[in-house]
């Protein structure tokens, strides 16, 4: 946590490896399906979170600086979320995500119903 915030830094981008075996248990799923969930699915190609470290926050400070995810917040597709009953999509966070490709709908970064 930082600063009192209730959000994880890197939140969606990289897990800790407690989060990923808390999830196991819980659900069943293994760490590498958990860690894929997650941007750092991409670890090693163009987009390398490699570095971001999950509460960290001038590791977070430095990757923001390459601008290829946010890492406080997220854009969203009402209709996927509609249609999936809430599932968040981890490419929402990538800083060019801005526009849905199946429902062809610009993606949105605050709530329309606050």
């Amino acid at each position: 946590m930082w600063s009192g915030e209730v959000r994880s830094l890197a939140c969606g981008v990289v897990t800790m490896p407690e989060t990923c075996r808390a999830v196991e248990v819980a659900t069943g799923l293994s760490s590498e399906v958990v860690r894929g969930m997650h941007l750092e699915v991409f670890d090693g190609s163009v987009l390398d979170p490699a570095g971001v470290r999950v509460g960290d926050k001038e590791s977070v400070r430095r990757a923001e600086s390459r601008e290829w995810a946010q890492f406080f917040g997220s854009r969203a597709c009402p209709g996927c979320l509609a249609a999936s009953g809430g599932v968040w999509l981890a490419w929402w966070k990538l800083s060019w995500a801005a526009l849905c490709p199946e429902h062809r709908t610009l993606l949105v970064d605050l709530c329309p119903h606050p």
